[in-house]
């Protein structure tokens, strides 16, 4: 009989040997694509083996040649001139509007809300005919702006929706806190709420991101021009777009590990760094919330003598002064 101590280690070796397992056939196809960026034509498609007969680099120096004129530099770039302004308003209107929602009584509320929710069920084809017809009509396309202004209107409902969970599970006396010190509902915002709210704002940008960068649909709607195409139109016209795979497979694959690369990067900085934002702003900002709930209990020496305590450990903070006015 194995001891319990015995048991746990074999158990624990047979969930690593299927974890494993599982992760190396889930990156399989990437294992592939990559050695398969060193091989010719004729070797994809005439040999089931996975290494290479010869590694060449020759696939790799054509293939950033592009199509048109224009190398893949040129598309890396259009890349970043659509994904980050259209990450970083899309991450400021939404958390604008979910503030609002969140935050403030205002006639209409409930059926605004409802309409946001009604949204989130339209299939992205049907919204294609009409916001290409509006943008025609505004003179936009074959340029980003489609992107910007659909981001900078808040036109992504999931964002809204998810900044709205987070915002009501923030607790309201920091708004009263705040309000009792002079701050505004902006300035509430800005340095009060945001500093919590981090963690989902930067899960609303890494999901736009992923999103936008991996977007081949409304890409090629609104994009016509060769020299303004993102990477994944780039990499789709690079092979023909869908013929004669036979003849262009070898300049495509040693481009694909290089598309993912930003991706694969920007996740792994936001997810290590600010994964446990959300647990520090709490603590900061829990001192607030306790002169506020004892603020409304105790006379006006107790709140005093928290205010004096909290001056000799921490100093005199702006947001600490807020008890000395009641």
């Amino acid at each position: 009989m194995l001891s319990r101590k015995k048991k746990r280690q074999v158990h624990e070796v047979i969930m690593y040997v299927i974890l494993i397992v599982v992760g190396l056939v889930m990156i399989f196809p990437l294992i592939w694509m990559f050695f398969a960026s060193f091989k010719s034509n004729e070797e994809i498609y005439g040999s089931i083996s996975l290494l290479p007969a010869s590694f060449s680099w020759e696939a790799f120096v054509n293939g950033w040649q592009g199509i048109g004129g224009n190398t893949y530099t040129r598309f890396f770039a259009n890349s970043a001139l659509l994904v980050l302004p259209t990450t970083l308003l899309t991450v400021i209107s939404s958390t604008l509007v979910a503030y609002g929602f969140a935050r403030f009584e205002f006639k209409g509320k409930r059926t605004g809300f409802a309409l946001l929710l009604s949204t989130l069920m339209l299939p992205n084809a049907i919204l294609v005919i009409p916001r290409y017809s509006i943008f025609r009509s505004l003179g936009v396309l074959d340029s980003y702006w489609p992107f910007y202004l659909l981001a900078a209107f808040a036109c992504y409902p999931f964002f809204t929706y998810m900044l709205i969970q987070f915002f009501r599970g923030i607790p309201r006396e920091l708004d009263e806190s705040a309000y009792m010190d002079g701050c505004g509902t902006f300035r509430t915002l800005v340095w009060i709420l945001l500093p919590i709210l981090k963690p989902a704002m930067f899960s609303a940008g890494l999901f736009q991101f992923l999103w936008t960068y991996n977007d081949y649909f409304n890409s090629i709607i609104y994009v016509n021009s060769v020299k303004k195409f993102t990477v994944s139109i780039a990499a789709d016209h690079g092979r023909g777009n869908g013929r004669h795979l036979e003849k262009c497979d070898g300049h495509v694959l040693p481009g694909c590990p290089a598309c993912g690369r930003p991706v694969l990067l920007l996740s792994e900085i936001l997810c290590g760094r600010h994964c446990d934002d959300g647990t520090e702003g709490i603590k900061e900002h829990m001192p607030q919330m306790r002169y506020v709930q004892v603020s409304g209990l105790q006379s006006r020496k107790t709140c005093y003598a928290i205010v004096r305590q909290h001056r000799k450990r921490h100093g005199k903070s702006r947001r600490a002064r807020v008890i000395e006015r009641l």
